[in-house]
């Protein structure tokens, strides 16, 4: 499945996607609810906390960004 469907059926509008070459097929519902700040996706703002969230490329919260 493609991040383009994944967002589509999200409800989401579509124009571009930065960085969607190094996407990785990760468990949809570790993003969940999390705002993507860069374009390597390790960077995250929480929509309900507004804290700041850092994932390694697996989708694994870390310390700091690993990017």
């Amino acid at each position: 499945m493609e991040v383009e469907d994944i967002l589509e059926a999200q409800g989401e509008k579509i124009t571009d996607i930065i960085g969607k070459e190094a996407w990785l097929d990760n468990d949809p519902a570790l993003y969940e609810g999390l705002i993507p700040q860069n374009d390597a996706w390790t960077e995250f703002v929480d929509e309900k906390t507004g804290e700041w969230v850092y994932m390694d490329e697996f989708g694994q919260r870390t310390e700091k960004s690993s990017a």
